[in-house]
């Protein structure tokens, strides 16, 4: 059996259909869910299951109830946080590590995260891991420099760089002298937010990828230590450039009839197969690319549930909306339409409105575009609402155009501390259903 502690952004993934996550454990005071998609698609990339997709590396032990998922939430739904915040992760499961250990469990850490830095502190608790037979991956960096990131870079972790399907580096994957092996990590498909599917490139993948074969091995082994499976990876690779060792592609790539056959019990149980080149200073930071400024038109294509009521009412009433937003920003156009659907699916199923006694569906939605562009103007994106619609269950639509209109106040609703609004489930359950197939 095998058990991957997943150390990543996000905590639960979205697959609801399949068979992780075990159970939450959140460091960073954010909400469980994956709003990112990024640990979506890491745990797909390891485990993932479906009937008609080849997905994860070690879909076979999905199946059969052998491959456990536990993902640590360690940073924020941008891919940021506090390197406080990553050890609380990795000391907590240096604590869970033994009980699962003690069921038959050989314990895998997944790092799809790194920094620009070489922390001490990080390489004092992954030594703690792998003195107590865990097994740590993680990525390389996706810089495109010699240098390799932490907590990839300690001495405990193996550093898993990424390479293409010719099977050379990536063009953004980190080298250097700590790197361990290569593995594919351009364009893989996985699992993606609200059971969806998507291609995604970095060393985020590859690492998983190397994660999931090592699975496989110690499910195939079960005697075997996480030194001894060091060695014996390092040892069944296929070479991608020089002879041996190099720092593009590491010992090379994890090819299965280079270890089906092999037997790592032979190997020895002492040190690690990485190279022993130690990293010492960081280099100096890439040059920032400057990118103009400039304003990009998105209709974006998703309905957004909008919930309203007058303060003399106390049932909320439901509407959909669309919206044609106009953002000035940097980013590129891919990443800030990722960035405005994000947004503006929390902030219409995080926020409800009341207006004014006797107020319609008009004024509820001329308060949601002018209280939606206050909100992206605190969370730093500039964006201006050029057309919005909306439209109730029956089938009435009206385009929000009017600038004379009043409201009351807005409260949040959908939110932990939903009592406070006297917000049942079954409240939130009719408001969903009333709403089901209008979409």
């Amino acid at each position: 059996m095998s058990s991957l502690a997943y150390i990543t952004n996000t905590d639960e993934t979205q697959q609801k259909d399949r068979k992780w996550p075990q159970k939450n454990k959140v460091f960073n005071r954010q909400n469980p869910p994956d709003f990112h998609g990024h640990s979506t698609h890491v745990a797909g990339i390891i485990g993932g299951s479906d009937d008609d997709l080849n997905l994860g590396i070690a879909e076979a032990l999905t199946r059969k109830g052998l491959l456990k998922l536990i993902a640590y939430k360690v940073l924020d739904r941008t891919g940021r946080g506090w390197n406080a915040d990553i050890i609380k992760g990795i000391q907590t499961a240096n604590e869970e590590s033994k009980a699962l250990q003690e069921q038959g469990y050989f314990v895998i850490y997944n790092f799809s995260l790194g920094g620009q830095s070489v922390n001490s502190s990080f390489n004092t608790y992954l030594k703690q891991a792998e003195d107590a037979g865990v097994f740590v991956v993680a990525a390389s960096g996706n810089d495109n420099q010699e240098f390799i990131g932490t907590p990839a870079n300690g001495d405990n972790a193996h550093a898993i760089g990424s390479t293409d399907p010719n099977g050379e580096r990536s063009g953004f994957s980190n080298y250097g002298p700590e790197l361990y092996l290569g593995a594919p990590g351009a364009r893989i498909f996985s699992t993606w937010l609200d059971n969806q599917y998507r291609e995604l490139s970095g060393t985020s993948m590859a690492t998983p990828t190397t994660a999931g074969v090592a699975a496989i091995i110690a499910s195939m082994n079960p005697e075997v230590t996480n030194r001894q499976l060091s060695h014996f990876m390092r040892r069944h690779t296929e070479d991608l450039m020089d002879n041996g060792w190099d720092k593009f592609t590491g010992y090379g790539a994890s090819i299965m009839e280079k270890w089906i056959n092999g037997d790592p019990l032979k190997e020895v149980d002492q040190g690690n197969g990485n190279p022993n080149t130690p990293n010492f200073d960081p280099p100096d930071p890439p040059d920032p690319i400057e990118v103009e400024r400039r304003k990009i038109i998105y209709v974006l294509d998703d309905q957004y549930h909008l919930h309203w009521k007058p303060l003399n009412e106390t049932v909320y009433q439901n509407a959909r909306s669309n919206l044609v937003v106009k953002l000035n920003s940097k980013y590129t156009v891919n990443d800030g339409s990722a960035k405005l659907k994000q947004e503006s699916e929390y902030f219409f199923d995080q926020y409800g409105f009341w207006v004014s006694a006797g107020a319609d569906m008009h004024d509820a939605g001329y308060w949601a575009r002018y209280f939606y562009e206050k909100y992206m103007e605190d969370i730093g994106l500039d964006v201006e609402v050029t057309c919005m619609e909306v439209s109730n269950q029956v089938g009435t639509k009206i385009r929000i155009s009017d600038r004379n209109r009043f409201a009351q106040g807005w409260k949040k609703i959908f939110k932990p501390e939903v009592r406070k609004l006297k917000l049942s489930t079954n409240v939130k359950k009719q408001i969903k259903s009333s709403l089901k197939g209008k979409n």
